[in-house]
């Protein structure tokens, strides 16, 4: 009963919101500086100086910031649409996979994506069908050598029917500026990169240049 007229009237809500950004240590400051607030009931009892605080954690200079998937982040992509009319029909298809690895050290992007296009034509009471694939794979391997500077390599393969590509491939070593320091990469970055390389493309079918392949040295600018 004497406790509950120490604290009549008192009617105090404290409620603490994290955001996603914030890290642990974050969370745990936040949390503290809201226990800290709740003291003064404590304070009013004879249990004051028998009750302790403690949050579980390492400090923010010993806090090593923890992923379980080490630094990777993964996104399966994919879609369909199909369309049929009385004398024509196409089903489209696209998917793929996306892994990117962001540090301050390492900026990893591998996308192996496929697209499949079918045509069915009725002309004469005969179906005429035509088939079109655009399958590839588009990395990037950049690793930075001081606060704002990287090298790396930009890598395309690709498999294009409608572009009568058998096998096409670019590797294109690269340099790349941050105009952020890359100790900021996991949550924004923004970066100007230049690369030249080698391009080569073998065809399904000869080309009206009776060229079965093509090599060639580029020099893009991204």
């Amino acid at each position: 009963m004497i406790l509950w007229k120490i604290f009549d009237g008192i009617n105090n809500n404290l409620t603490y919101t994290s955001i996603k950004t914030n890290t642990e240590d974050e969370i745990r400051k936040g949390l503290s500086e809201k226990i800290i607030l709740g003291l003064p009931y404590i304070s009013h009892t004879s249990l004051a100086e028998k009750i302790t605080i403690a949050i579980s954690g390492q400090s923010n200079e010993q806090r090593q910031l923890i992923n379980p998937w080490n630094n990777w982040i993964f996104e399966v992509y994919g879609g369909m649409n199909f369309a049929k009319e009385t004398s024509k029909s196409s089903l489209n298809l696209r998917y793929g996979f996306l892994a990117n690895y962001v540090t301050d050290k390492w900026r990893i992007r591998m996308q192996p994506y496929f697209n499949y296009k079918q045509e069915t034509f009725v002309k004469e009471g005969e179906d005429i069908q035509s088939v079109l694939r655009r399958d590839g794979f588009n990395g990037k391997f950049i690793r930075s050598i001081s606060d704002h500077w990287s090298i790396g390599s930009f890598t395309n393969i690709i498999y294009n029917t409608y572009e009568n590509i058998d096998l096409g491939y670019r590797i294109a070593p690269a340099i790349e500026y941050s105009l952020l320091p890359y100790k900021n990469a996991l949550r924004k970055e923004y970066t100007i990169a230049y690369s030249i390389g080698y391009l080569h493309q073998k065809y399904l079918e000869e080309t009206i240049y009776d060229k079965k392949r093509n090599l060639s040295t580029i020099n893009p600018s991204n």
